[in-house]
């Protein structure tokens, strides 16, 4: 099953609770799966606006949707944050 760490999960839950938007998800889409170019992409969406084709993931404050053309692909896909500090800038 797809997860999400813990830290990420509060993370994007703090988004989607920054929108005005009762109904939004985020959309987990793949593009050139199975690949090594293969690119995962995230984006808001609304439920209904997506196809039956999509499956709903429940987390904290949210539910991510992924199309089942791409369950086997993010089956043992695991979401994490990454913090890059920005770069100093001289004075």
């Amino acid at each position: 099953m797809f997860s999400i760490t813990e830290e990420a999960e509060i993370y994007v839950a703090d988004l989607f609770e920054q929108q005005d938007e009762k109904d939004l998800g985020l959309k987990v889409d793949v593009e050139k799966a199975g690949t090594p170019v293969a690119t995962v992409t995230f984006n808001f969406c609304i439920k209904s606006d997506l196809p039956d084709t999509y499956n709903e993931f429940p987390f904290v404050g949210f539910s991510a949707f992924i199309d089942e053309s791409n369950n086997q692909f993010l089956s043992d896909s695991h979401l994490s944050l990454i913090h890059i500090s920005e770069p100093t800038r001289p004075y």
